[in-house]
């Protein structure tokens, strides 16, 4: 495609205390082969030198880098919305700032896909998980319209947000992230777009999810299931096609994801991704 054929896209990034990591996650957008991109970052009330390097960033790049800061924590999903409405690009995609790119042309990808396919509201990726102890594990998913729903609705997210690209006027007019939620906020978001659009995944990996087992309680990981378990409520009426026998699905998935809530995380995920663990300087 030229130049004047590529529509903006804005990646989003909502950061607290991410000094760490945050340059990876920036440096990765900056080499993705895709030239008419955005990047908006949001510094959510940090207490460490995120918002000077959020700083030194927008002033080497001033065209492409857009920086705001709260100035209390106003949580996630209240710092996402005003993200998304910032966002000046046809699509936009959020990016973890733990998490971070490893195909340069994962955004051309997306947006010759989505270009292709208007019908598609939004498309996502494989992606690599990385653990704590350095180990890295493949994350693949069902790909089709129809086999993502029902991966949703059999109890699991097959979507990585961080892979995600979605249309951005399409999440603007489903009302952006529910801010009632504490997690779980961008898939409620992808089954609102979902209602009139469709779900694609691209078969390839192009991105790495960082697995902070030490970040995540047990107490916030019980809330991540009910949240699941609240947004799959509220929903289900629109993908009636893709569960049968709700109530007792419904059960299974309740039993189901407070059960591993009690469990480490990253012994979850890394039994869970086990066939495919490898060691880090492979990723």
């Amino acid at each position: 495609m030229m130049m004047f054929n590529q529509p903006k896209v804005s990646l989003l990034i909502a950061t607290r205390n991410g000094e760490q990591y945050l340059s990876r996650a920036l440096e990765s957008v900056l080499a993705q082969t895709y030239p008419n991109k955005e990047i908006i970052i949001i510094d959510d009330a940090s207490q460490d030198r995120t918002y000077q390097i959020m700083q030194t960033y927008a002033q080497k790049y001033p065209s492409i880098i857009h920086i705001a800061r709260n100035a209390i924590n106003q949580s996630v999903t209240k710092t996402a919305n005003l993200l998304l409405e910032r966002a000046n690009g046809v699509y936009a995609g959020r990016l973890d700032d733990d998490d971070y790119y490893i195909d340069p042309q994962k955004i051309e990808k997306q947006v010759q896909f989505l270009e292709s396919h208007p019908e598609y509201g939004l498309v996502g990726t494989f992606c690599k998980l990385l653990f704590e102890d350095g180990q890295c594990a493949l994350k693949k998913t069902v790909w089709s319209d129809a086999a993502l729903r029902r991966k949703i609705y059999q109890g699991t997210n097959p979507f990585i947000n961080s892979t995600v690209l979605f249309r951005t006027q399409a999440a603007r007019d489903s009302g952006g992230f529910d801010t009632r939620l504490a997690t779980t906020q961008d898939l409620e978001l992808f089954l609102k777009i979902g209602k009139e659009r469709k779900f694609a995944v691209l078969p390839i990996v192009t991105t790495v999810y960082t697995v902070r087992t030490q970040t995540v309680s047990g107490k916030r990981r019980r809330r991540q299931a009910i949240d699941m378990i609240s947004v799959l409520r509220k929903h289900h009426k629109n993908y009636a096609n893709f569960y049968h026998v709700w109530s007792i699905r419904l059960t299974k998935i309740i039993v189901r994801q407070l059960a591993v809530s009690f469990l480490p995380r990253a012994f979850v995920m890394q039994w869970k991704y086990r066939k495919s663990l490898e060691k880090r300087n492979t990723a």
